[in-house]
């Protein structure tokens, strides 16, 4: 461990020169990540101290995800803010693409969970403060990349929501298998569900495919692996292609290349026309 003295604002440094590039890239997550993992001091101090953790997840699975640098990329907008008092340009969803896609008969939402919050379900030691009636939790990754979206959207599930749910999948309600079955993957990996709008069965059957986007350039896809165990898998819509090489099983289905086609036609769409960066 590097035991050197840090300069007091040696991680806002960092995090200030990734806020003012163009893009959030994988090797200037590393830098920062690689910085907090070897300076306990940092770590130790805001932001290091609310940054660290989510690194911590990020890296379990050995590979970052789109939509982890997306998050990533509001957490470093909003200690900006905190830091500068002002906000970034933000990309805004639209509405009645949101609003058309919950109309679907495939679209996955979350039921009304007050009933966790009755039942004291909703407080986990160690856990920051969350209520399930409302699905909100006080900690960063929610307030940050969450907060807005739509009521119902599985997306704003981040770990701590995952975490306490998945203790209790017995409680939702046969309608939200879909749901329960992401959250239950979630739970076990000690991970947040994607912070996107939509989510929906891309195929039905004994082993479904369940994916979730919005505006971005990532797709994220639920499905059974190599092994036929469920897992997660991200698509780039933006180059058509598997993130990191890594692709579910069923890669060649008909149905769901078909399905991500038309996300790629979508996205594409919203690029002509100015609406996605």
């Amino acid at each position: 461990m590097n035991t050197d003295p840090i300069k007091p604002f040696g991680t806002l440094e960092l995090i200030r020169q990734i806020s003012e590039s163009e893009s959030l890239t994988e090797e200037a997550v590393i830098e920062l990540a690689t910085y907090l993992n070897e300076r306990e001091a940092a770590r130790q101090t805001w932001p290091g101290n609310m940054l660290f953790d989510f690194f911590v997840n990020v890296y379990e699975d050995g590979n970052v995800r789109l939509y982890e640098l997306e998050a990533l990329a509001l957490i470093i907008q909003a200690i900006m803010i905190h830091t500068d008092g002002m906000a970034a340009e933000a990309v805004e969803l639209e509405p009645e693409a949101i609003d058309e896609e919950l109309a679907d008969p495939d679209v996955i939402l979350v039921p009304a969970l007050g009933v966790l919050d009755e039942q004291g379900y909703n407080a986990v030691p160690g856990c920051p403060e969350m209520y399930f009636e409302t699905m909100q939790c006080d900690c960063l990754d929610w307030q940050t990349a969450r907060r807005k979206l739509p009521p119902n959207s599985p997306g704003r599930f981040c770990k701590h929501l995952c975490r306490a749910l998945s203790r209790h999948l017995e409680l939702l309600p046969k309608s939200a298998t879909h749901l329960g079955t992401v959250v239950d993957w979630a739970g076990k990996f000690n991970r947040a569900l994607p912070p996107l709008p939509i989510w929906r069965v891309a195929i039905q059957g004994a082993s479904p495919v369940i994916a979730a986007w919005g505006a971005g350039y990532s797709c994220e896809i639920y499905a059974p692996g190599e092994s036929g165990v469920l897992d997660g898998f991200s698509y780039n819509l933006r180059e058509s292609q598997w993130s990191s090489g890594k692709r579910p099983k069923n890669t060649h289905d008909p149905k769901l290349r078909a399905f991500l086609a038309e996300r790629v036609a979508e996205f594409s769409g919203r690029t002509l026309l100015g609406t996605s960066k």
